[in-house]
């Protein structure tokens, strides 16, 4: 049975304003994910291990993987909630999970952060979250992500291209 969007919408108030990361992934391949303590992030390489330079779903006119979707980055709230509700541990390989409010207000296109010691840029490509994601959370969480109303919260998380590589590790904090 899927979450109720009265369920999904409870969460909403949950958000902090500060905060740090909680998890990290590297994508090994479809379904295989490593969650190590620290991970290295690379300018033009993205997350050093990660399936996102070979095979990404995302690529540019000459075939190369597109840098915008390189880092991938999501509200760990949002997802502790669904992964709760619905009793299901499914990581969904976002890279870095932290426990802050990404909404597009403080993390408009083009905004850069600094996660550990890394700086990202917020991507234009919108994260309205996959089909895997999908069959694992239930279609009311895909539509709750993606009401009109919500869109600017980023709720499935952003993706971002890096601007300065080095390293994240669990606990260092985000700043914008």
């Amino acid at each position: 049975m899927d979450l109720r969007l009265e369920e999904l919408e409870a969460s909403l108030d949950a958000n902090p304003y500060s905060g740090k990361v909680t998890s990290l992934c590297i994508r090994k391949d479809n379904g295989i994910r490593q969650h190590p303590e620290a991970i290295e992030i690379d300018v033009e390489k993205g997350v050093i291990g990660d399936r996102w330079i070979w095979r990404t779903w995302k690529h540019l006119e000459n075939g190369d993987s597109d840098p915008r979707v390189q880092v991938a980055v999501c509200n760990s709230r949002i997802l502790q909630l669904l992964q709760k509700e619905k009793n299901n541990p499914y990581h969904p390989g976002d890279n870095i999970v932290v426990d802050y409010d990404l909404k597009a207000e403080d993390f408009p296109v083009g905004q850069r952060f600094t996660v550990g010691e890394v700086v990202l840029e917020v991507s234009d490509v919108y994260n309205d979250a996959c089909a895997k994601f999908a069959g694992e959370f239930g279609n009311d969480v895909i539509k709750w992500i993606n009401l009109p109303e919500h869109r600017d919260l980023n709720l499935r998380g952003i993706y971002c291209r890096t601007i300065r590589g080095g390293k994240v590790k669990l606990g260092d904090s985000i700043s914008r």
